[in-house]
Formats: structure tokens, sequence, C-alpha cells
């Protein structure tokens, strides 16, 4: 169970640029001090979840669930600057229609 905890710790640590190349050779590159023994226990769910937890989709939540105030004040702030705009354009709008007439 030791050598299942390390590699799932050393997995934390892992992130892999997407390539056209083989991400499985690119994980095992990325792991420092495997034997040949000891690549018999990276089987496919192995490599899924490293793929998984290697997702830029994935680890996009992560960081929301990690620092959920950042992107709520994030998000708030965007909102007011589209209302704020969209303010002034209703304006302008309001002015040159005021001006045909």
């Amino acid at each position: 169970m030791s050598k299942l905890e390390k590699y799932l710790k050393a997995s934390k640590n892992i992130v892999l640029k997407p390539d056209k190349n083989n991400i499985e050779e690119k994980i095992l590159q990325r792991i420092s001090n495997i034997k040949e023994d000891d690549k018999k226990l990276l089987d496919d769910k192995f490599f899924e979840y490293l793929k998984k937890s290697n997702s830029r989709i994935y680890l996009t939540i992560e960081k929301i669930l990690n620092n959920p105030g950042k992107f709520i004040f994030i998000f708030l702030l965007i909102i007011g600057i589209l209302i704020i705009f969209s303010f002034f354009v209703k304006k302008v709008v309001n002015k040159i229609s005021d001006q045909k007439e």
C-alpha cells in the first residue's frame, strides 16, 4: 500500500503539457526513481486518473473550489463592468435617438 500512496502523492505534483506524444511515456519520465517492477502497478486506471487530474477543466474547477472568494469577486467585478458599459451604451443610444427626432 505504501507504493500506491507514494505514486498518488507523486501524481499530485505532475503537470503535463498536452502534446501529440504518448502521454503514458511522459508520465513515466516525470515520475523519478521508478523501477521496472513498479511500472506494472501503473495500470490504465492510474493513467486515466492522471489524465483527468491534469486536464485544464479539472485544474480550473480545483482553483475555483480552493479560492471561491477570489472568483466570486472577479465574477461580480465583471458583472459590474458589464452593467456600467450597458448603461453608457443605453445613454448613447438615447442621445442618438433624441437627435434624430
